[in-house]
């Protein structure tokens, strides 16, 4: 059975997902409409000029993706275009050098959602990109049951993106609803693949964590894999304010600033209620320094102190009797603590350990629950085995700016010599360039000097 071209599987997508409204042309001499999904709009159209003319008027702006019946990847692609003068004239260029087109709605990638790939049993995205953002460095990679847990929190839907290990899913989420089905998530293509099992570590900072602010994050991580957070309300700067985490019955409520990275002691937090948006202006009216204020059920600590991971592996529970804001900014030695507190405290971060990896927390006892005040894994280690595809004694080194056509080659060279691909910058696991190691089966890893990014 030949398999379906680009458009072909948008339709299919559309009769159970969301996509984006869309026409779809063949090539030759005049571009030939093959297929099209226009919010409320069942007639076909007599011709290219009336299809482009009714998209625009629902969308206002569209894109054209190019692709060949045999090439779909690394083809010319249009954003946010406008003018149907200016649409039908790349309409007919590509026609006539044999491409396949299709010119879909535009969604603004910077409405505060995020887009990427799920396949393999992870989610791989990043805000403010296309799903092309895990071709690139900075994105988060998680696996998929916990990436949906924190995009449902985050979003307040349950994104509509299927976890089959042997599809390649790219898609998009969007607080407000678009598409075809006038929903919060698009579907922008839907691949077949081998079956696999891709294996992922959270790590952060990345391009989310930076948007949410780090705080925000890592205590949304912990709150997703059930660990005692606080009751928080995150007002961020470019995303609607969403909630996660437990009552504490302090009665209190607490102001805590949220740098998009770590930046311990810097900025305050108030033990009593402020006006969020009036403190983020005066501690940063450029906008660039706090990324969100948490507003949080405060804690009758009884104790409070901080873990850290010893160079045996073992973790070092540290802390004093109240408040622990002297002993963070270590103007107060560690007290003994009780071992209750300690067990406490030693359960709690072996729990996120089991899902996460080292960690590290700040932490606040009220004589019943150790609570969770911040979360960091130990070390920020970068993901530089994140491919574990083998070992080789010669490795051919590959800048994802470079394309994948110059990755082919490279893995052709790696194929007819015995060696390995070491890519030179982080890239996601679902991205094409980890596609096409795999089904190559050369060796691959990344390099031993990149990190994640300070986007």
């Amino acid at each position: 059975m030949a398999k379906l071209l680009k458009d072909d599987q948008l339709v299919a997508l559309a009769a159970h997902h969301n996509v984006a409204q869309f026409v779809s042309f063949g090539p030759g001499i005049r571009p030939q409409i093959r297929h099209s999904r226009i919010r409320g709009v069942t007639s076909f159209f007599s011709s290219p000029e009336d299809a482009v003319r009714c998209l625009l008027e629902s969308t206002q702006t569209c894109n054209i993706r190019t692709f060949h019946a045999h090439a779909t990847r690394g083809t010319p692609f249009h954003y946010g275009l406008k003018r149907t003068d200016e649409i039908l004239r790349l309409l007919n260029s590509y026609a006539r050098q044999g491409y396949y087109t299709i010119a879909n709605e535009t969604i603004d990638v910077n409405d505060g959602g995020v887009s990427g790939v799920a396949s393999g049993g992870i989610i791989e995205f990043a805000p403010q990109d296309t799903p092309r953002a895990v071709e690139r460095p900075g994105i988060l990679s998680v696996r998929y049951d916990l990436g949906i847990n924190i995009l449902a929190t985050v979003y307040g839907f349950i994104p509509d993106i299927p976890n089959i290990q042997s599809q390649r899913v790219e898609f998009s989420l969007h607080p407000t609803k678009v598409g075809y089905a006038h929903d919060h998530t698009i579907l922008w293509q839907l691949d077949d693949i081998d079956a696999v099992q891709l294996d992922t570590a959270l790590r952060w900072p990345n391009r989310f964590s930076q948007f949410l602010g780090d705080k925000a994050f890592g205590l949304l991580v912990a709150d997703s894999l059930s660990a005692p957070v606080p009751m928080t309300i995150v007002v961020g700067r470019r995303i609607a304010p969403f909630s996660f985490g437990r009552p504490t019955r302090s009665g209190e409520r607490w102001i805590r600033t949220c740098p998009p990275i770590p930046d311990p002691g810097t900025y305050p937090t108030f033990r009593r209620w402020t006006d969020p948006f009036k403190l983020m202006t005066s501690i940063d009216p450029e906008g660039t320094l706090i990324s969100s204020v948490l507003g949080q059920h405060g804690i009758d600590a009884q104790f409070s102190g901080a873990t850290r991971l010893q160079e045996e592996g073992r973790d070092c529970i540290e802390g004093v009797a109240g408040p622990g804001d002297d002993f963070m900014l270590g103007r107060q030695a560690p007290d003994h603590l009780p071992t209750k507190i300690v067990q406490d405290v030693g359960e709690v971060v072996a729990q996120l350990r089991d899902a996460l990896g080292d960690v590290r927390i700040e932490w606040a006892h009220d004589g019943e629950i150790a609570w969770v005040l911040q979360l960091h894994i130990a070390g920020n280690q970068p993901q530089t085995d994140m491919f574990k595809l083998g070992t080789a004694k010669r490795w051919l080194l590959f800048d994802p700016d470079d394309g994948l056509d110059k990755l082919r080659e490279l893995v052709r060279v790696a194929h007819d010599s015995d060696s390995g691909v070491e890519i030179i910058r982080p890239v996601g696991m679902t991205s094409h360039v980890g596609e096409i190691l795999r089904e190559a089966r050369v060796p691959a890893r990344l390099s031993n000097n990149v990190g994640q990014p300070k986007d």
